[in-house]
């Protein structure tokens, strides 16, 4: 008789984190153990819907804690290994957050705690993600600046969220992760010292054709009031956001790359900046802006493409 059959176990399925965590502490943080001891290549990684991040899966050798996601970006140039690695001090992160002088258990699961002592409350985080991940050049180890918002007490009583950086080492080797030490807390990384040169020299009225064209956009766009096709230049197809995440926009500011007649000519281009102001209630307003290329057609102006980037001077400029 033929040796029956084992059939093969199934990974369980992992819940993938939101993009914005609510508050954790170390009851709500799940964390997987990547021991040094792993047996080579049982890393994989997985691609996430929405923001670019990976899954980090193990076969633990005599372990059953559970796998963690984590929502981060996915920097370029990079190994499998060294993204995870990422992934990876995002989680010791979070446990070393909520470590607390009666509980450090989730922490034990990366490194021997015995000889560390800790706050007797959990810190307050969300937002924990992984900022930069620096691979040494002649070692295994990969450097990892982890970013979150921290709740932090005030001299009022209050508390704010305030944005913290730490520090991580990790140890990435085909044979599994393991931290160098503990998070250190660093400083936030250096504003760049020099703006970015805008293109936009040309002031523009609201009340201008440009400046109607891009109300209407705007408003159809954000507040789901008016035709948003009326304004875009055929062949151009943008969808207005579902449902409507505000109520009113306007439009406070324009600025152009050139000038924008009320009649221009067809086949004219303009780049436009706009600074509007979105209503979602009453006293809820929030500022934004936005950048687009206009192209004439009939004698007035229409949306040809909202722009990803804004338009920069040239050296010579």
């Amino acid at each position: 008789m033929g040796r029956p059959m084992r059939k093969k176990a199934q990974p369980e399925e992992t819940p993938v984190a939101e993009a914005v965590e609510a508050p954790r502490t170390e009851a709500h943080t799940k964390v997987k153990h990547l021991s040094s001891k792993l047996a080579a290549g049982v890393f994989t990684a997985v691609l996430l819907c929405g923001p670019v991040s990976l899954l980090l899966q193990g076969l633990g050798v005599g372990s059953s804690a559970p796998t963690v996601a984590v929502a981060g970006p996915k920097q370029a140039g990079l190994t499998a290994l060294q993204q995870q690695a990422g992934e990876y001090a995002v989680s010791f992160t979070g446990a070393w957050l909520s470590a607390t002088q009666t509980d450090s258990t989730t922490l034990k699961s990366f490194l021997d705690t015995s000889n560390f002592r800790f706050p007797p409350q959990a810190r307050v985080y969300r937002d924990l993600l992984p900022s930069a991940v620096e691979p040494a050049q002649d070692s295994d180890l990969v450097t990892v600046t982890v970013a979150a918002s921290v709740q932090e007490a005030q001299s009022n009583g209050s508390s704010v969220w305030v944005p913290r950086y730490f520090q991580v080492v990790v140890q990435a080797t085909k044979a599994g992760l393991a931290p160098v030490g503990l998070p250190a807390p660093v400083a936030a990384p250096a504003a760049a010292q020099d703006k970015a040169p805008l293109n936009y020299g040309t002031t523009l009225p609201t009340s201008s054709a440009a400046g109607q064209t891009v109300q209407a956009f705007l408003t159809a766009y954000l507040a789901g009031q008016g035709d948003i096709s009326r304004v875009l230049t055929p062949g151009t197809e943008i969808s207005a956001i579902q449902p409507a995440p505000y109520t009113a926009v306007t439009v406070a500011s324009l600025g152009a790359t050139t000038d924008a007649p009320d009649k221009p000519a067809d086949g004219a281009l303009v780049r436009v900046i706009a600074q509007a102001r979105l209503a979602a209630a009453a006293d809820q307003e929030v500022p934004a802006t936005y950048t687009f290329t206009l192209k004439a057609r009939a004698g007035r102006w229409e949306i040809l493409r909202l722009d990803s980037t804004p338009a920069l001077q040239s050296p010579t400029e």
